[in-house]
């Protein structure tokens, strides 16, 4: 059994459609997103989760870097302003916001997918995905709980890519 450490619903099922081959769980959020950047989020996270439930943990955190704006968000994507988290749709609509007063070759950027695995025995596996981004200022009418960007967002075939990373990562389990 391995817990996924995220309280993102839509986070917590992509990663179990990855590890479909796996028992997956999701636990009550810890709440221990402090660190300085994504990396450090995703080893907090699978350390907590793995302390705390006595569970091999895969901790992931996703940072947003963007070619649309000064302001990048990193691992502060539901953060506007780096203020307090917000709600899907009040993120979709201020990423709309500025992709629609962008050029249409300033309207990408890249998700980088940190994934950490902390093992019961201690050892503790990182690894990270780079997946790029074109953005659309026609939104697409639905998008997934807890993925609000992905309504602004073209075509994720790098997602396979993403699905390679986290299995090779989790068979240390």
């Amino acid at each position: 059994m391995l817990i996924i450490a995220t309280n993102n619903p839509g986070k917590f099922e992509r990663y179990k459609t990855f590890l479909s081959e796996m028992e997956t769980v999701q636990k009550p959020a810890l709440h221990i997103e402090e660190g300085a950047n994504g990396r450090e989020n995703a080893e907090r996270k699978a350390r907590a989760y793995r302390e705390a439930y006595g569970l091999p943990t895969l901790g992931i955190d996703e940072e947003l870097f963007v070619n649309f704006t000064e302001e990048q968000p990193g691992a502060y994507i539901r953060r506007i302003g780096k203020g307090q988290e917000v709600s899907d749709e009040q993120l979709r609509n201020h990423y709309l916001s500025l992709i629609r007063k962008a050029s249409p070759g300033k309207r990408t950027g890249r998700f980088h997918h940190n994934l950490c695995l902390a093992l019961l025995s201690g050892e503790i596996y990182a690894a990270f995905y780079d997946e790029p981004l074109v953005f659309t200022h026609n939104p697409s009418a639905s998008w997934k709980r807890g993925y609000p960007l992905s309504s602004l967002i073209i075509g994720r075939a790098a997602l396979e890519g993403l699905q390679k990373v986290v299995k090779d990562l989790v068979r240390n389990v």
